[in-house]
């Protein structure tokens, strides 16, 4: 009884990491993709909103993933004319934007690391018979594929229907300060980076994470069904 109990609970915590897993690494994904900047600067005509040649643009937006990906504490960028791109303000708030990307790291790794240490115990535990831990196997992943796409829709229809609620629920919670109250006729960064290409980053998040979700359960349901097939419960 003891041993069926530990399974269950394993099997549980393993599709319930599965969609922190999944939204982790699209997190990861969308944050470093430099098309999703270069495509807002274009979009919202930031260098008009800025002043600042969208070559440059580009770079800093480059200099900013690099940022966001190094051990460095504060940003410090400076344009070709010798200015400060940042002021102080918003150099701080961008740390604590920071802080953010590297909680969403070490959550990635965190869940990464008990999915593939659950498949192989379940693998290596049952190789004898590994048709049943496809079956096992499959099924987690199907359940996980499935919970994430339930999540992901509730989400995105918040986003659809209330947008500016969720953004702000989500900087009153990420943010222990009101840093990120900024100014968009002084400040670069809200002038670079307006709530419409929020909304733009999070539908593609959105989209990322429900695409990678469908690949997860349809990957478990084949296994599942591979499995259970063999076994003659098909």
């Amino acid at each position: 009884m003891g041993k069926r109990i530990l399974k269950k609970v394993a099997l549980i915590i393993f599709v319930l990491a599965m969609p922190l897993l999944i939204f982790s690494v699209s997190v990861r994904l969308v944050v470093n993709d430099l098309n999703l900047y270069t495509n807002g600067l274009v979009k919202y005509d930031i260098p008009r909103e800025t002043g600042i040649a969208l070559a440059e643009l580009e770079r800093v937006d480059r200099e900013l993933v690099q940022y966001l990906n190094s051990n460095e504490e504060y940003l410090d960028i400076v344009l070709s004319t010798g200015v400060p791109l940042y002021n102080q303000k918003e150099i701080s708030h961008l740390k604590d934007v920071k802080d953010l990307v590297k909680l969403d790291y070490r959550l990635q790794w965190m869940t990464l690391a008990y999915v593939a240490g659950y498949a192989l115990i379940v693998l290596v535990w049952k190789r004898s018979r590994w048709r049943i831990a496809l079956a096992e196997l499959g099924k987690g992943m199907k359940y996980g594929g499935g919970l994430t796409l339930t999540l992901m829709a509730i989400l995105g229809l918040a986003l659809l229907v209330a947008f500016d609620r969720v953004f702000l629920a989500f900087h009153l919670i990420g943010f222990s300060n009101l840093l990120w109250v900024l100014d968009p006729a002084t400040d670069r960064l809200i002038q670079m980076f307006p709530q419409g290409f929020f909304n733009d980053a999070a539908m593609f998040l959105a989209g990322v994470t429900l695409a990678i979700a469908l690949m997860v359960g349809a990957v478990g349901w084949v296994l599942n069904y591979y499995g259970k097939r063999h076994l003659g419960h098909v």
